[in-house]
């Protein structure tokens, strides 16, 4: 079997997640790592013994990779993307997936036109138990689905403070807690429940003074989404409040409510108990370092599904291919727009 050779371009998320994925996978060749920072490129490269290059465009067109795996801020995914699908390879992509609607429907359109398989890595959907979820809402054991709360916080007003100064915290890079976090969230209801029919947002700087300078990005996010479905849900995100339990999902249905804490335990209450629910062991491999990055797992999960569906394997639904992502980013166009306007934003 022949390996998929790999061009990794970012050396943050890229570096820490993307690349020890590629060079754990069995089915996969690291071959070239790119940078946006002059000179990183070079030094991770030559660190990992493969082809380094700050220079991206010329990195494509020197390694010509099967795949190329992009993390850098949103405000690069257009170009790369584009770039490397009429450059003969697929790509798996980091959200948020453009900086507009316009982008993203474009790079849409040029996956379809190469016929080159393109992906968000919405890798969150590899978590077993949001797995459970999805399995009990689809075999009726929740009863019709009426409701849903996802909601969390990222440490307090402190540690938000102390936070960098970077693309996350710059609108016109990209930036934004309803990119980084609410995408993935977005991404999950529309699994689980379908099509999002209208939205009403708000957007929060709860912390536009940092200790290193001025965030321009939103670090909160508070909105109310209806589902076609008939459901409703609300998403409630704060990186100034502290939270203790972490990110905690509730679906409630006519016969029980199921919730999810921290992508780690499943409870089910049809009364008035909880009852935890066992989540079943991963398959991911059994050599992962025991200081694996966070998501390491997941990456190497969606990694088999990517290489089977390049193989010409029936493609895992649990993959979101462009066309899925394009629409994510339509929920959040809509739910910006509400914001700046004050009114409730229809998709459907």
């Amino acid at each position: 079997m022949n390996l998929l050779r790999v061009v990794v371009i970012g050396t943050g998320f890229g570096a820490r997640v993307h690349v020890p994925a590629y060079q754990l996978h069995p089915r996969y060749e690291l071959v070239g790592i790119g940078s946006m920072r002059q000179g990183r490129g070079e030094e991770w490269g030559k660190s990992l013994g493969i082809a380094g290059s700050s220079n991206w465009r010329d990195l494509i067109d020197d390694v010509c990779p099967d795949v190329v795996s992009i993390a850098t801020n949103p405000s690069w995914h257009y170009d790369m993307s584009i770039y490397a699908m009429e450059h003969d390879a697929h790509v798996l992509c980091e959200k948020p997936m453009a900086l507009s609607l316009t982008e993203a429907a474009a790079m849409v359109r040029v996956s379809e036109n190469t016929g080159k398989h393109a992906w968000i890595n919405h890798e969150f959907r590899y978590f077993p138990a949001r797995q459970i979820v999805k399995e009990w809402i689809d075999e009726g054991k929740i009863g019709v689905p009426l409701s849903v709360v996802m909601a969390g916080g990222a440490g307090g007003y402190e540690a938000a403070y102390h936070r960098p100064i970077n693309w996350l915290t710059q609108e016109s890079h990209g930036g934004g807690f309803l990119g980084a976090i609410g995408s993935h969230w977005i991404d999950t209801l529309r699994w689980w429940l379908g099509d999002i029919q209208y939205v009403t947002g708000e957007l929060m700087r709860d912390v536009p003074e940092r200790a290193t300078g001025i965030a321009r990005a939103d670090d909160g996010f508070v909105g109310f989404l209806h589902l076609s479905s008939g459901a409703s849900a609300l998403l409630s995100w704060h990186v100034a409040a502290p939270s203790a339990r972490g990110v905690r999902f509730e679906v409630m249905g006519t016969e029980a409510t199921i919730r999810v804490d921290n992508d780690r335990r499943v409870w089910i209450s049809q009364d008035a108990n909880w009852e935890e629910v066992t989540v079943p062991d991963t398959e991911w491999p059994t050599n992962l370092p025991e200081n694996a990055p966070y998501l390491l797992g997941n990456m190497i999960a969606l990694l088999d599904d990517m290489a089977d569906a390049i193989d010409g394997e029936p493609q895992s639904p649990l993959l979101v291919p462009f066309s899925e992502g394009y629409e994510v980013m339509r929920v959040m166009d809509a739910w910006t727009r509400s914001f700046q306007n004050g009114t409730r934003q229809f998709l459907l």
